[in-house]
């Protein structure tokens, strides 16, 4: 019985713990920028496999780059997003895009307007 245990939380630490903390420090980063970011236009370079698999499908990422208020030129990428969700914006140009005026290479993907 203790091994399975061990074994169950041995496959959490390799497994979800990565993605657990990934996922918390986006929130915690995209609660800061909804109150001190700026937005932006972002466009769309790539979308990109996340090298994670959920439920049998493998997450993607868009990457993007964008230009701060000073027009410096950075670039990022979303969350890990359903491979549908990420493959809509591939090829489709534009969308919102917040970061951190103090720290213009955190930012995060909105998405939210595609022109």
């Amino acid at each position: 019985m203790l091994a399975i245990v061990l074994l169950a939380g041995a496959v959490f630490t390799r497994v979800a713990l990565p993605r657990f903390v990934e996922r918390l420090r986006y929130l915690v980063l995209r609660r800061r920028l909804q109150t001190a970011g700026v937005q932006v236009q972002g466009t769309v370079v790539e979308v990109v496999s996340a090298n994670v698999r959920v439920s049998g499908r493998t997450l993607a990422r868009v990457r993007y780059r964008y230009a701060d208020e000073h027009g410096g030129e950075h670039a990022g990428q979303s969350e890990s997003v359903a491979p549908d969700v990420a493959e809509a914006w591939q090829g489709r140009g534009k969308g919102s895009v917040l970061y951190d005026p103090e720290r213009p290479d955190a930012s995060v993907w909105l998405g939210d307007c595609n022109d």
